[in-house]
């Protein structure tokens, strides 16, 4: 971002300074005054919009890992309160229960109700477990994962407050 500030600020005293002072006036430019006028102020504005483009903030997302959130899951009948660390459109990571690869369970994922699903495999803390989601599970699942909670994604824009913190980030750069 800085080069692009510098070639703007050089830019802009190049302007000041050739409207200002007569000391690099050597009117040998003729007609041609207009055209470069023209092309400096489209570099000006070109720069401009590439300064604006270097203006992005992080983002910020929701991971399992840094919340798990707590669940119940049903292994042969019996209820068992678990960590639920993180989940995808097909697998999903508990914590805290000892199964063996191929255990059939039932999991309860909030938002999306009581799942059938498969230890795939053991971990030291836990299990990766195989989802079988129905049409509407599935569904819920995926309005779950990216279009609710802190998505990286933009549901609206205010003009005002870009334009503000846009200003804001320029001055402390």
């Amino acid at each position: 971002m800085r080069p692009f500030l510098v070639i703007l600020s050089l830019t802009l005293v190049g302007v000041v300074i050739g409207i200002m002072s007569d000391r690099f006036a050597f009117n040998e430019a003729g007609e041609g005054k207009a055209i470069i006028l023209f092309w400096t102020l489209y570099n000006l504005v070109t720069l401009v919009v590439t300064l604006l483009v270097c203006i992005e903030l992080p983002r910020v997302e929701h991971h399992f890992g840094d919340r798990p959130e707590r669940t119940l899951i049903s292994v042969g009948g019996k209820l068992t309160r678990v960590w639920l660390t993180d989940i995808t459109q097909e697998t999903a990571r508990i914590r805290g229960v000892d199964l063996s690869p191929g255990t059939e369970i039932v999991i309860n994922i909030r938002k999306i109700g009581e799942v059938q699903a498969y230890v795939l495999e053991k971990t030291s803390d836990g299990a990766r477990l195989s989802l079988e989601l129905d049409p509407q599970q599935y569904d819920a699942l995926l309005r779950r994962l990216y279009s609710e909670g802190d998505v990286p994604s933009v549901t609206k824009t205010r003009v005002g407050a870009l334009a503000r913190d846009a200003i804001g980030r320029l001055m402390s750069t």
